[in-house]
């Protein structure tokens, strides 16, 4: 089985999060910059809060994050 390599999303700057395949710039930014303005993230949901992400991109994304 292959391991997923998992991003801290409470953590992860916008550049290693750009960095992932499924993330481009403007998604990893946003995904920061709500995070500085809110606080940390609890789980996947609360991504959707972000207006640029759908749940169709969570759904590719989600595997990779982590949110502890």
């Amino acid at each position: 089985s292959v391991s997923v390599k998992k991003m801290a999303v409470n953590v992860i700057s916008i550049d290693s999060l750009a960095a992932h395949p499924h993330v481009n710039y403007s998604e990893a930014r946003a995904i920061v910059k709500y995070r500085q303005q809110h606080g940390p993230y609890a789980d996947e949901n609360e991504l959707l809060r972000v207006e640029l992400l759908s749940r169709e991109w969570l759904r590719k994304v989600g595997p990779y994050l982590q949110f502890n």
